[in-house]
């Protein structure tokens, strides 16, 4: 239980029956203000490493902590939560090298002068995973202490337990954190004597970290879990993740809504902007391709610590982040990658992992990042990659059968350029479980429209051959099909169609088409 004073004993208040909300995002970086580290690590050799300042973080203390295991999900109304690490193998022989077998550095927070500050009207909020200084009303800082007691035990069972800290003695890890309404007062107080170059929303320096209110309780609690994530991610001093990854996971982590018991979730994919009001990430990325910015894989891997002066390299690192944890095929690896963090293997360890998807992963971020929305259905929308076969002259048309709650899905069948095809398709779907259920058939229905298609018309794309760039637009240039369409290939490689929806409605969607395609024309 956390204790709370204004320097003296006080109830910590409960926490209430907040309805999250989102702030406007302000600019944020990692504060390097002491020693330069090499951010060498790449994501599966999709982009090339950079040098990136960062601090030395000395850590503090082991403290007891329980996981709770996130609720499940059944559909879109709910948010993805991250789970615990159960789908992390167990350290194996070939990574055991890099494991340190070390204790954490020592515990060097200052000593603060806790009388004195309480003379200026400070309130001072004390758990066994954060210490908690602020210029606010205690009754503002209402379940901060548990958002970060309960981030703690998460992060324990995604990236590993700490080290031990040095000694014998089994002091808990804790941090410091500032939250400040005036930040002048915390200047002229001596407890903000530095800060980054330029100013920024939030700050951390080992195991203390200082950020700014926000415009609502739940953009507060956001930026504190973003910076007590670099926090414990950055005990060691040995690691190596890249820019991305580092802050990536901060945002992922900071994503989180609250019960009205208390429980936070974290790692969401919020499923509207009415629900979480005034979180911006989506809302940015739709604002960055709208403007025909979509960065690769290999464009947001190579990004340095300074480009984090502005919001967007933010929001597509969360996006990445989010995607590569929660995609049936690149979690494993994802979170298997996390266990290195503390170890500093995650270069060599990325590589390895990342580097047999790398074709795979990068076209298919494409596709998912062009049109990210709220509630983006990450696992429905998984591309099963089934290489084609060129059909032959005058030979018998291919079959393929497409469903309509899934994304993309492969005809199996490999189109040559220049040449000319036919797509046929017949079969009736549900669009949507009302209580009159939207019936479609392949033309789709006019009643409502995405990607500038009626919803349920037949689409197809033509992945292109993977080449060593893996960063092929072609597979962004859809083609309206409906029930029976001729056209020449704009490019080679293998067709793949879907039954046209929103990406976060297709969990409603059941049944399916039977579609033909046929070679009927050479140049």
């Amino acid at each position: 239980m956390p204790t709370v004073s204004n320097f003296r004993l006080l109830k910590a208040p409960a926490d209430g029956q907040e309805c999250p909300s989102y702030g406007v995002m302000g600019t944020h970086l990692a504060v390097r203000l002491i020693v330069a580290f090499l951010v060498c690590g790449t994501l599966a050799g999709c982009g090339g490493s950079s040098p990136a300042k960062a601090n030395p973080q000395p850590a503090a203390k082991k403290a007891k902590s329980k996981t709770t295991k996130a609720p499940s999900v059944t559909n879109q109304s709910e948010p993805a939560p991250i789970e615990p690490a159960k789908i992390i193998p167990a350290e194996t022989p070939e990574n055991a090298k890099n494991i340190q077998k070390t204790h954490r550095p020592p515990d060097d927070r200052p000593k603060r002068d806790d009388l004195k500050l309480a003379e200026r009207g400070f309130v001072k909020v004390t758990s066994d995973r954060l210490i908690l200084y602020s210029d606010l009303p205690v009754k503002e800082l209402d379940g901060l202490t548990d958002a970060v007691a309960q981030l703690y035990g998460l992060m324990e069972a995604y990236f590993g337990p700490l080290p031990p800290p040095p000694g014998n003695k089994p002091t808990p890890y804790q941090m410091t954190g500032y939250l400040m309404a005036d930040a002048q007062r915390f200047q002229d107080s001596g407890i903000l004597t530095e800060g980054p170059a330029q100013p920024h929303e939030g700050w951390y320096l080992g195991n203390e970290f200082w950020w700014n209110q926000q415009a609502t309780p739940y953009y507060t609690r956001h930026l504190m879990l973003h910076e007590a994530t670099h926090c414990f991610m950055h005990v060691m001093p040995s690691v190596d993740c890249p820019p991305w990854y580092v802050e990536g996971m901060a945002e992922l982590f900071g994503t989180h809504v609250r019960d009205d018991k208390g429980k936070y979730i974290f790692g969401i994919m919020p499923d509207s902007s009415d629900r979480c009001p005034g979180w911006s990430r989506v809302s940015v990325l739709q604002e960055e391709i709208a403007a025909g910015k979509l960065p690769t894989v290999d464009e947001i891997s190579a990004y340095e610590f300074d480009d984090y002066a502005k919001l967007p390299p933010y929001a597509w690192s969360w996006a990445l982040c989010h995607f590569l944890n929660t995609h049936p095929r690149y979690q494993p690896p994802f979170r298997e990658l996390a266990k290195q963090v503390m170890n500093g293997g995650f270069k060599e360890v990325s590589k390895k992992l990342f580097l047999p998807l790398r074709s795979d992963l990068c076209d298919e971020w494409l596709l998912f990042a062009s049109q990210i929305q709220y509630a983006h259905d990450i696992e429905r929308s998984a591309i099963d990659f089934q290489p084609g076969v060129e059909l032959a002259a005058s030979g018998k048309p291919a079959a393929a059968t497409i469903s309509a709650d899934r994304g993309w899905q492969s005809s199996r069948v490999k189109l040559i350029a220049g040449k000319t095809y036919r797509v046929k398709a017949t079969g009736r779907f549900t669009l949507a479980k009302t209580t009159k259920p939207w019936i479609s058939e392949p033309q789709g229905i006019s009643i409502r429209y995405f990607a500038g298609q009626p919803i349920g018309r037949l689409l197809g794309m033509i992945r292109p051959e993977p080449t060593a760039d893996a960063a092929n637009r072609d597979i962004l240039k859809l083609i309206p099909l409906g029930p029976d369409t001729t056209f020449v290939a704009p490019h080679t490689g293998t067709m793949y169609l879907r039954l046209n929806d929103s990406w976060n409605q297709l969990f409603d969607n059941s049944g399916e088409v039977q579609t033909e395609v046929e070679l009927v024309g050479t140049p």
